[in-house]
């Protein structure tokens, strides 16, 4: 669509289930967030997982969401030959500013279907962050909210804590 002129160069969109979505604008609140939360898994992983971060993963034929971080599995060849796909994916994290509704919707429905263990959402107004787990076809039977000076940790990597004060500022 971008070759053939209908998307333009500039529009950011990704393809979730077959629907084309506008992704969310990147006001600045959302980049320091972004920004900040890759300084803290960069320092935290080390060279556990690639971060893979606003780059498209396949999720399935009719999906490829440029999700704010995948945590995958290092590859010998850095995914040179071929984008990341769900399986590769240990977790991944959205950053919500504006669109916590598709966030919580479309995109959770599409990483449970794509059996992704661990979905990570970062509200940035309520300064929160959303854990799901144990994925089905229709969503997460597990959803858990921190705040404030509660640990949070990635199932892949149980052991590797932050606050979420330390991890959103």
């Amino acid at each position: 669509m971008f070759e053939t002129g209908i998307l333009g160069p500039d529009e950011r969109v990704e393809l979730v289930e077959g629907e084309i979505i506008a992704r969310e604008t990147m006001n600045a609140p959302h980049a320091s967030m972004v920004w900040r939360i890759q300084q803290h898994l960069q320092r935290a992983l080390g060279d556990r997982a690639a971060i893979w971060a606003q780059l498209p993963v396949i999720m399935s034929g009719r999906s490829k969401p440029f999700p704010d971080f995948a945590l995958l599995h290092l590859r010998d060849d850095l995914f040179r030959e071929r984008l990341p796909n769900a399986a590769d994916t240990f977790a991944v994290v959205e950053v919500s500013d504006t669109s916590l509704a598709i966030d919580r919707g479309k995109k959770l429905r599409l990483y449970a279907k794509a059996a992704i263990s661990d979905y990570w959402i970062v509200d940035v107004k309520a300064r929160t962050v959303e854990i799901y787990g144990e994925p089905h076809d229709l969503g997460y039977r597990q959803r858990a909210l921190f705040r404030g000076d509660e640990r949070v940790a990635f199932a892949a990597f149980p052991y590797i804590e932050l606050s979420v004060d330390e991890l959103l500022g």
